[in-house]
């Protein structure tokens, strides 16, 4: 999306916007807080998303630590903290694998902005 004036109408500026990637129909973000809290289900999640030109998956990373990383006090308030990681990851790998076997590449937003 290229923003216009005003922000909200679509425009021609340089700046290029991708959104969070949100399955179809549910709206569910695909990021790594619901991927790792989906665990078994988060390739359904991927699946959904299938035929997009771009899938923007956006990771932070607190989606690739444990509490046993200094985080137990913050595991009443990130709700992924409560998944152990190896089933989070167990989770991001099958999404991955999904968006692989789909042929999807995965590159940088960079890269993905000067596709767009």
């Amino acid at each position: 999306y290229r923003p216009g004036r005003p922000f909200h109408r679509r425009g021609a500026r340089a700046l290029v916007e991708l959104p969070i990637q949100v399955t179809p129909r549910l709206r569910v973000p695909l990021i790594g807080t619901t991927i790792g809290l989906a665990g078994a289900r988060a390739a359904e999640l991927a699946e959904r998303c299938l035929g997009e030109p771009l899938v923007n998956l956006e990771l932070h990373l607190m989606d690739f630590l444990d509490r046993a990383d200094g985080l137990e006090a913050l595991a009443s308030h990130q709700a992924e903290l409560k998944v152990p990681l190896a089933d989070r990851l167990r989770a991001l790998d099958a999404v991955l694998t999904t968006f692989r076997r789909a042929g999807y590449a995965f590159v940088r937003l960079d890269e993905a902005a000067r596709r767009v």
